[in-house]
């Protein structure tokens, strides 16, 4: 277990970085379009999950966890995400700490468009791979997961899996909207 990685641990890290970066640059590239950077598109996401799928309110906290983000970072972002008329931040009238965010009809507008166009961009990027690609690629990143997550200083988070296997979240974004 101890001593230097090999070659081709060495290519499977880049890799995965790389493939990591390119997501977040294409879903960036999109989401400019419609006037969203790729961090406000991605909590627009979560938010939509939440509120129509999961049919919930929607707290501060729980993007930050559902994001893996600070709720300092979450704020932030919502934050810029108001004055641009994207969503309302209001506080919680029983508990004056838990701040409740909701999408403004704007935001959902431009949300909407960005979604179309990242589902035909992942339609476009997986166009060539089998079943048999997607489970066994599913299963090593799984593993990978698994390994990731037994490291000491990464044991208090915890990954939402629901979101991975989640029928109403495909159905959801599939929708014809």
């Amino acid at each position: 277990m101890k001593g230097k990685i090999t070659l081709n641990e060495h290519r499977l890290y880049v890799a995965l970085r790389q493939i990591y970066y390119l997501i977040f640059e294409a879903e960036e590239d999109i989401a400019s379009k419609y006037g969203l950077s790729g961090q406000q598109f991605i909590v627009l996401l979560a938010m939509e999950i939440m509120s129509k799928v999961q049919n919930r309110q929607i707290k501060i906290t729980d993007l930050a966890s559902s994001l893996y983000r600070s709720v300092y970072s979450i704020s932030t972002i919502t934050d810029r995400m108001e004055k641009n008329g994207l969503v309302t931040k209001k506080r919680n009238l029983s508990d004056r700490r838990v701040i409740n965010i909701s999408i403004t009809p704007l935001g959902h507008k431009k949300f909407i468009r960005v979604i179309k166009a990242c589902r035909e961009m992942l339609k476009r990027i997986f166009l060539d791979l089998s079943d048999s690609d997607f489970l066994s690629t599913i299963s090593f990143l799984k593993t990978v997961e698994k390994n990731i997550l037994s490291e000491p200083a990464l044991k208090k988070i915890k990954i939402n899996s629901s979101i991975r296997n989640g029928k109403e979240i495909v159905d959801f974004i599939n929708q014809d909207i």
